[in-house]
C-alpha cells in the first residue's frame, strides 16, 4: 500500500501544536476560574451591603461599633469578617436618651462596604510581557455604597 502524499513529514505536528497552544489554554482556564471566584465574592458583598443597610435603617438607634460587630457575626461563611470594611454615615458614636442624635426617622443613612480580596488570588497579581507595562490586579473590591431612609422607631 502506498502512503498518502499529503501526510508525509507531518508525523509530530499535532504534538508540537499542542505544546504551543496548551499553556495559553491553561492560562485562560485559570483566569476564568479566578474571575469566577472574585465575581462570586463581589455578589456576596453586594448582598451583605444590602442586608447591613436594611438592618441599620430598621435599628437606627444603635451605635456604629455595635451594629458593625453584630453584622459581622452574621456574614455568609465564604466572607472573612476581618477583611470587610464598613462605613456608616451619619455616624453614631454615642446614644442620647437611647436615641442616636444623628439619625432621625426619615433621614438618609448611607452604608459603604469594601472587601480585601488579596487572599483569594491563586494567579499572580502582577505580570508583564516582554517590553509591555506592568499589569497589576486590584487587591480589594470596589466600595459598594447603599442609601436608605431610617425607619421610625
Amino acid at each position: 500500500m502506498k502512503p498518502l502524499t499529503g501526510r508525509r513529514g507531518e508525523d509530530g505536528s499535532a504534538a508540537i501544536e499542542f505544546i504551543v497552544v496548551a499553556p495559553f489554554m491553561v492560562a485562560f482556564a485559570l483566569a476564568c476560574l479566578q474571575l469566577a471566584v472574585i465575581f462570586f465574592t463581589y455578589l456576596g458583598m453586594l448582598s451583605t451591603a444590602r442586608d447591613i443597610t436594611r438592618w441599620i435603617t430598621v435599628n437606627p438607634n444603635t451605635i456604629d461599633s455595635t451594629a458593625i460587630s453584630t453584622v459581622k457575626t452574621h456574614l455568609p461563611s465564604d466572607i472573612d469578617s476581618s477583611k470587610v470594611t464598613i462605613a456608616i454615615s451619619p455616624a453614631c458614636t454615642t446614644l442620647t436618651n437611647n436615641k442616636c442624635p444623628n439619625r432621625a426617622a426619615g433621614q438618609n443613612i448611607s452604608v459603604s462596604v469594601s472587601y480585601d480580596i488579596s487572599s483569594l488570588y491563586f494567579i499572580p497579581t502582577s505580570f508583564s510581557l516582554a517590553g509591555t507595562p506592568l499589569i497589576q490586579l486590584p487587591t480589594s473590591l470596589p466600595a459598594y455604597t447603599m442609601n436608605m431612609q431610617a425607619e421610625p422607631a
